[in-house]
């Protein structure tokens, strides 16, 4: 959790969600007993935001949205406070409806952990009425062009419309929905600029050479693999590329298509094998005809440190246009297997099957399922054979016929072509060897024989009696 003390000067606050019903329902973020923001509908239909302080307080910051709210379609809502006496605050809804008054109230000087619900016991009988997808909360107050991004983002993850500066237009579905981990850089004037952005994705782009006022450069991917499982449709002497490519526009707030100069392009490769800087390759879809095969791969790639690896000067990366990175050398930079699960589990109370997936290969030799034996020493339980290289969604499946009783550990190991290996996350299943109810005994009735079939261990400690009471084990016969 973020403690309130955080929030003793300027701070900014993004929710994706909805109210429902009358003035009684609200979403609130509270930090103490009636320290907190509340996010109401009011009388007239409209959102208003309330900034409590101190406890105990009756009044507060007010202040109303400029548009009806809805109670069954979620708005992105947007607030910034700067100083607290005297500063400005300002709230939109869905990028637009902007309303500014002038902070009186003092800041929080409680500390207590975040949390999402009802402000406080002044606010006892009015508890949380509605849908929250997301809160983002900034020990800052954001720009201009800072708000507009974030705003851009946040309308492409949950496909909501926004109202004004509506920058980013790769997600929608005839663009092909480029709407995974959007970030960008963006220049309303010379005091509301952001230039070096990275968001949750491994892609970063900084240092804008020409960003001029209303300039903006946004960017998405439609979720494939991190890894480099693509090797046909990739240029000449490109052995194989990303299955993952994003789409960037570099527009204004009218859409209208502008040069923001020559970026710096970088890309975190961590977790995707070893890798020599320079066997990466830019791959720009100059023509935005879909296609890789036919372009010219850009070189240049120059190590930063922490497997981030930058294309310094970029300028072929324009509005509409796709992107993506790729090897020259699978065998020294295989940018490997993409696993997406390895599990295990019981089947019959006999055995136990591993199971894994992956969604891409590349270089990938074989799998190896391995059990740990004497503590730290794992041994191989199978060998299967990878695909080599696949941009499909594959399957794999074994069984362990010999499990050991009580609590069984498994590891996956994958080897590419040139020997270099992996090991997967080690996962864990519970077995227990069948119990004497579940061992089998045949014919029933009989006079003078009896069969019985089960596990061998629970066999040896069988015990059996004639009726008038005297043992007769000693009399099994093993086979």
């Amino acid at each position: 959790g973020v403690s309130a003390d955080l929030f003793q000067n300027k701070y900014s606050i993004f929710i994706v969600g909805y109210t429902s019903g009358n003035t009684q329902t609200m979403l609130a973020v509270t930090f103490s007993v009636d320290h907190g923001i509340l996010l109401e509908g009011n009388a007239s239909g409209q959102f208003r935001f309330l900034h409590r302080n101190p406890v105990g307080a009756t009044g507060g910051d007010n202040i109303d949205a400029g548009s009806s709210r809805s109670t069954s379609t979620a708005q992105i809502l947007s607030f910034s406070r700067g100083t607290p006496t005297g500063g400005t605050q300002q709230f939109w809804i869905d990028g637009a409806d902007n309303q500014t008054t002038t902070a009186s109230q003092a800041n929080f000087t409680a500390t207590g952990t975040i949390a999402i619900g009802r402000l406080g016991a002044s606010y006892s009988s009015r508890y949380m009425n509605g849908d929250i997808a997301e809160v983002i909360i900034l020990t800052k107050e954001v720009n201009d062009a800072e708000r507009i991004i974030i705003e851009n983002y946040l309308a492409s993850k949950y496909g909501i419309s926004l109202g004004a500066n509506d920058i980013y237009d790769e997600d929608e579905s005839g663009a092909g929905s480029f709407d995974y981990e959007v970030a960008g850089i963006g220049r309303v004037d010379a005091s509301n600029i952001h230039n070096d952005a990275q968001g949750n994705g491994m892609l970063r782009i900084s240092n804008p050479l020409d960003l001029g006022d209303n300039e903006f450069l946004m960017w998405g991917h439609y979720n494939g693999a991190r890894e480099a499982s693509e090797v046909s449709d990739v240029p000449s002497g490109v052995e194989a590329r990303l299955a993952r490519v994003w789409r960037a526009s570099e527009v204004n707030s009218s859409s209208s298509a502008v040069d923001v100069g020559a970026i710096d392009i970088s890309f975190d490769l961590n977790g995707l094998g070893p890798i020599t800087d320079s066997d990466l390759r830019l791959i720009v879809d100059t023509d935005n005809d879909g296609v890789f095969s036919d372009e010219t791969a850009i070189s240049g790639a120059s190590d930063q440190g922490g497997d981030i690896y930058q294309f310094a000067g970029v300028t072929a990366i324009t509005d509409n246009l796709r992107f993506t990175v790729g090897t020259i050398d699978v065998s020294q930079t295989p940018l490997p297997i993409e696993l997406n699960s390895f599990t295990a589990s019981v089947v019959e109370n006999r055995y136990i099957q591993l199971r894994w997936e992956t969604s891409a290969e590349t270089n990938n030799d074989f799998f190896t399922v391995e059990r740990p034996i004497d503590g730290d020493r794992w041994i191989s339980t199978e060998v299967i054979n990878g695909a080599g290289n696949s941009s499909s969604l594959l399957s794999y499946s074994t069984i362990d016929f010999e499990p050991f009783s009580g609590i069984s550990y498994y590891r996956l190991k994958q080897t590419d072509f040139d020997g270099n290996s992996n090991y997967s996350q080690i996962v864990s299943v519970q077995f227990n060897q069948l119990t004497a109810e579940e061992i089998e005994i045949y014919p029933n009735p009989t006079k003078d024989q009896i069969t019985l079939s089960g596990n061998s261990d629970e066999l040896e400690r069988i015990q059996i009696f004639n009726l008038l009471g005297q043992e007769v084990t000693s009399e099994i016969v093993h086979t």
